[in-house]
């Protein structure tokens, strides 16, 4: 297995979690997506120390795990096409950096 090695102020991470959609029958019970969205950004903060601001967290949780988020302490914005894209286009694209981490967690689909 190789090892990653990028300066923590140097990487960005872009974490997508996505349980409640438009269309309802998409939607994704029992907390998996935000749970491991979350996880994913704890990890990135404490273990590989990517300072908060290089951090871009959006979910889409249902109801019931709305707490989860709320008690988050990262930035969290809503998972949408135009937050995703408003990220990626006009400000990833800005960035100069060494690593780039992009976790996805729910369906995608454009």
């Amino acid at each position: 297995m190789t090892e990653l090695t990028a300066e923590p102020k140097q990487t960005y991470g872009l974490i997508v979690g996505i349980e409640k959609y438009h269309e309802s029958t998409w939607n994704v019970k029992g907390g998996e997506p935000i749970n491991d969205a979350l996880k994913f950004a704890e990890w990135l903060c404490q273990k590989q120390r990517v300072p908060q601001g290089n951090i871009w967290l959006c979910l889409s949780p249902l109801e019931e795990n709305q707490e989860q988020v709320d008690q988050c302490k990262l930035l969290v914005a809503e998972a949408t096409l135009q937050t995703l894209d408003n990220i990626i286009n006009n400000l990833l694209l800005r960035k100069s950096g060494d690593l780039l981490y992009i976790f996805w967690a729910g369906h995608g689909l454009l």
